[in-house]
């Protein structure tokens, strides 16, 4: 008899009997041995992105570069021996990223406070998701559909044709989450521009075939991107950052073209970077070498993911089927028994693990299992137990707050000398959470209230309405004010789920 169900019995006897407080105290004692999901969201993480120097000047324009500590770096002042000369190379000349600001990661801390709002109800944390909105909208370039991938020196920059579409998809992060909360028509107007500018530029009008169309990376060469580029990413990050994550809650005259867009995409991700031979996607086309990223599992776990999501959501059985059962191969290759954490890839062609722990491949992983989970519980038993254990304990920073870049292969901390940086933010640690505690109530059987902040005038139906990727029924719907004045065009929604599919 497993503990769930010994529970489950005295919990039955206990109430057979009236004694609702030893009913209390044992679910107590159950949830004690699970993650508590909204302390990890509001004292281990969230402290490092509301200090001052996180919400930028003006608020709403974050900087990409702060250290361990929080403060803010640039190249003049940041110290470059602190770091590998690979990585220099990085920062410095390949492009010159310290002079930069970069749009995918305001969209990315638009979407870390947005996380922390859905699953708090913590107005700050929406106000200042709603001033990181309104600022790239006006900034970003987004009337044209393809939106700037950088500023530097306050001038919006490549050309036009010049960003990847990776950039073009994670400029559409924070938004989609935003528009996830709030149904605003003005971003959902944004996100549609970038959308069909990728579809129709980089997708339909590709020429870079294989099994089926590609997306190009991009269309005009600009610092070593190159037309002839097939990249994973380009595909596989229209799907994460935005497609799969808007369909259900765009409104029903855009839903099918949604949908369209998601298969083609989906098998276009399917039928040409996928090996059978190894559960891995190949990152490059031209390129295909094992040991080093993207081909590693932190991405071929997110392409299973999606290719789930998407058969989901197409009602497509083959694709859900292929992305669970192969899935689970990767899982088991990747999770390392000995300390209850995942691997980061296969060093070589002598499929040899890397057991380093890179924050956002360990996240990844994660996500995946738990999704898993929400069908057979098993696996979060079997993996998410230890795994979530393991992240808290070890890749959280409990001094500076926020998460590591990387352990090492014993497990330490990789000090970079930078805490964010153009890649790294807030996304990734703020969506683990918010799987995991999505996740964990549903292992315990919970509850699960969330909040949102719809728009007065642009309230959805409960259809359209959902936890996250996910659907679940909704068994309590409480509406409040804000206090805040910015906030005055929008409804607090806190909306309870249970029995997450």
């Amino acid at each position: 008899m497993t503990l769930r169900n010994f529970l489950s019995i005295v919990t039955l006897m206990a109430l057979a009997y009236g004694c609702n407080s030893q009913k209390d105290k044992l679910k107590t004692q159950k949830k004690s041995l699970e993650i508590d999901w909204i302390y990890q969201v509001d004292s281990l993480l969230m402290p490092f992105w509301m200090s001052e120097e996180a919400l930028g000047n003006p608020s709403g324009n974050y900087p990409n570069y702060r250290n361990s500590e929080g403060h803010i770096l640039t190249y003049e002042n940041f110290d470059f021996t602190s770091i590998p000369k690979y990585l220099t190379d990085f920062l410095i000349t390949q492009p010159d990223s310290l002079r930069r600001s970069y749009i995918r990661i305001n969209s990315r801390q638009i979407y870390t406070y947005c996380v922390a709002f859905n699953l708090t109800g913590n107005e700050a944390y929406l106000k200042n998701a709603k001033l990181g909105v309104e600022y790239l909208l006006k900034n970003g370039g987004y009337t044209t559909g393809s939106p700037y991938t950088y500023w530097q020196d306050g001038k919006g920059m490549p050309n036009k044709f010049q960003s990847t579409t990776q950039d073009l998809a994670y400029s559409l992060t924070g938004l989609s989450m935003y528009y996830y909360l709030t149904r605003d028509e003005c971003v959902l107007e944004s996100i549609l521009k970038v959308k069909d500018f990728v579809i129709s530029e980089y997708y339909d009008n590709s020429q870079l075939k294989e099994n089926t169309k590609l997306v190009m990376w991009v269309k005009d060469n600009y610092e070593g991107d190159t037309v002839g580029d097939k990249r994973l990413l380009a595909v596989l990050d229209q799907l994460n950052a935005y497609l799969i994550f808007v369909t259900p809650l765009v409104p029903d005259n855009l839903t099918e073209t949604f949908k369209h867009d998601v298969k083609n995409l989906a098998y276009s991700l399917k039928d040409n970077f996928y090996d059978d031979k190894y559960y891995l996607f190949w990152g490059d086309l031209n390129n295909k070498k094992m040991g080093e990223s993207p081909t590693d599992f932190g991405h071929s776990i997110k392409s299973f993911w999606m290719l789930y999501l998407a058969g989901q959501l197409l009602n497509d059985d083959s694709l859900v089927d292929f992305a669970n059962r192969n899935a689970i191969k990767l899982l088991n290759t990747a999770y390392i028994k000995e300390d209850g954490s995942w691997a980061e890839m296969y060093k070589d062609s002598t499929l040899r693990i890397v057991k380093n722990k890179v924050w956002w491949n360990y996240a990844e992983l994660d996500q995946m299992a738990a999704t898993l989970s929400l069908r057979d519980t098993t696996l979060y038993s079997k993996y998410l137990k230890q795994t979530y254990k393991y992240w808290e304990k070890n890749m959280i920073d409990y001094k500076n707050k926020e998460v590591y870049f990387l352990l090492d292969e014993e497990g330490k901390p990789n000090d970079l000398g930078l805490k964010t940086c153009h890649w790294k933010n807030g996304f990734h640690s703020l969506e683990h959470a918010l799987i995991g505690f999505l996740s964990t109530s549903n292992y315990l059987n919970d509850e699960i209230p969330l909040y949102f902040a719809f728009e007065k005038d642009a309230k959805p139906v409960k259809s359209k309405i959902n936890p996250y990727y996910y659907s679940a029924e909704i068994i309590n719907y409480e509406e409040s004010e804000f206090s805040n004045p910015l906030l005055d065009n929008l409804q607090k929604t806190k909306v309870t789920f249970q029995n997450i599919n």
